[in-house]
């Protein structure tokens, strides 16, 4: 199961914890899913599941971190 970390900048702290808050309570923000499986789709992977918001970094601009599961790469 392989797995690509994505970052996602957001407008400051407080957007960042509302929406880990939201990923925490089993909700999404669906316009943070779909900027994260864009940047996978953009990688040319595909995903096969829904991301997982793992945090955010402590730098400027905040990152949120996510996991998204992948197909493997058939050569």
């Amino acid at each position: 199961m392989p797995l690509v970390r994505i970052e996602i900048s957001v407008d400051g702290r407080d957007e960042a914890r509302r929406i880990m808050a939201r990923f925490a309570d089993g909700k999404t923000d669906p316009v943070i899913e779909q900027e994260v499986l864009a940047a996978i789709w953009k990688q040319g992977r595909v995903p096969r599941g829904r991301p997982v918001c793992l945090g955010m970094t402590n730098g400027r601009p905040v990152l949120l971190k996510f996991d998204v599961d992948v197909t493997p790469e058939i050569s």
